[in-house]
């Protein structure tokens, strides 16, 4: 598995102050990596005290709580370094994460990105609007696209910044908009170079919700167990 450092990358994020251009993403130079061999059978048997909040294989019935299953494991391991480390916090993950090593790390991230994540459905009145955002930003505002780090289909990819870009797809609704709220809040903080809080800070709670939603449908067949597709493989649904 590869962990990538956390050390300072080239700016990200290139913020049209004032312009009503939509944000360019500037791809930075690549970051320090150091390869740490991550077993997913270790992290199986290590995950016992992961699945009281994020479910048997990453599927958690809460949906306040986020799924772990087939995320990117170069991002779970940033995470959890992120909580480990004081980047982030959380009033239960803080404390879970303090005394994790980097193999553990490793081995986690292994396992939850091996399983299967069951897919969600989109309200069909929200996730609409949810996908003219998603896909195409709102140019005159300055917002980007999510397709632009997160992929067409929510698959993120690994790689351009520590610990990449997260799979999105058919993520908890509820999960999705806490966090995406808090970095438009400023109660999350641990973005590369801030660049979620500034497209987060021009999103409304109406648009958050309305991303959620759509996002909720995606399935990139790669990661995610979903049903025959009704829609054009290259196309997200509607």
């Amino acid at each position: 598995m590869t962990v990538m450092s956390a050390a300072p990358v080239a700016c990200v994020v290139v913020l049209l102050a004032g312009c009503p251009k939509t944000q360019e993403l500037v791809q930075p130079e690549a970051p320090v990596v150091v390869e740490i061999e991550g077993s997913a059978a270790q992290g199986s048997r290590k995950s016992e005290k992961c699945t009281e909040c994020h479910g048997e294989n990453g599927n958690p019935t809460d949906s306040d709580r986020a799924k772990l299953a087939g995320q990117r494991p170069a991002y779970i391991a940033k995470q959890l370094r992120d909580f480990r480390d004081g980047a982030r916090s959380h009033e239960d993950m803080t404390e879970k994460a303090a005394d994790l090593d980097d193999q553990t790390i490793a081995d986690l991230a292994a396992w939850y990105s091996t399983q299967m994540r069951t897919r969600e459905r989109g309200e069909p009145r929200l996730a609409k609007p949810g996908k003219a955002l998603y896909l195409h930003g709102r140019p005159d505002a300055g917002l980007p696209s999510c397709t632009q780090c997160h992929g067409p289909q929510g698959q993120g990819r690994d790689g351009v910044i520590p610990g990449g870009f997260p799979v999105i797809a058919a993520q908890n609704r509820a999960y999705f908009i806490r966090q995406v709220t808090s970095f438009r809040d400023g109660e999350r903080a641990n973005d590369e170079n801030g660049m979620m809080r500034a497209v987060a800070s021009r999103l409304s709670d109406d648009d958050i919700r309305a991303l959620a939603e759509f996002s909720a449908g995606l399935s990139p067949a790669a990661l995610v167990e979903a049903p025959a597709p009704d829609h054009d493989e290259d196309e997200p649904p509607q």
